[in-house]
């Protein structure tokens, strides 16, 4: 974060100048008892300002990792809300079709019951035709029969008639 690099160079800038201004005032007034203490009043000085300045850095940077930390959850949330909407909305549809599904499968089920009976009347039916079947071979071959009788009948007929003749 921006800010927070610009205040670590800040404090560090003021222990260098509390440092310069140690060494500036031990040299422009000697070494003496007061000028001593001002020097260690003016390095204690950049050294406190440096320790108050990086507390405010940290604090920052925690306040930004929290922040950042913060919005990329609700970013995570915003996008798992989205990923459930979606999932719900697929859902929905799957239960739209299943519903769909079970009322074709109760049409079929319907459908089955009267395939059944058609079934049954079908096989009624074959047995009516192999009963009208073996009736009507009977019939035919007594119309054989008969016919054959007519056509000897014909014959004798033809040969009495050539006889006579």
């Amino acid at each position: 974060m921006p800010t927070t690099k610009f205040l670590l160079f800040f404090s560090w800038t003021l222990v260098v100048l509390g440092v310069a201004l140690a060494t500036y005032v031990l040299l422009s007034r000697g070494i003496t008892t007061t000028s001593s203490a001002i020097a260690v009043s003016a390095i204690t000085g950049g050294l406190l300002a440096a320790t108050v300045l990086r507390a405010f850095a940290n604090t920052s940077q925690l306040i930004y990792d929290t922040l950042f930390f913060l919005c990329k959850n609700h970013q995570d949330d915003v996008k798992n809300h989205q990923g459930l909407v979606e999932e719900l909305q697929v859902l929905k549809s799957v239960v739209e079709e299943l519903q769909a599904l079970k009322s074709v499968v109760e049409e079929l089920q319907a459908l089955k019951g009267v395939v059944e009976q058609l079934s049954c009347d079908v096989k009624d039916i074959n047995q009516n035709g192999h009963q009208m079947s073996a009736q009507l071979n009977g019939d035919v071959k007594d119309i054989n029969q008969n016919i054959q009788q007519i056509n000897n009948f014909f014959l004798k007929m033809k040969c009495h008639i050539e006889t006579q003749q």
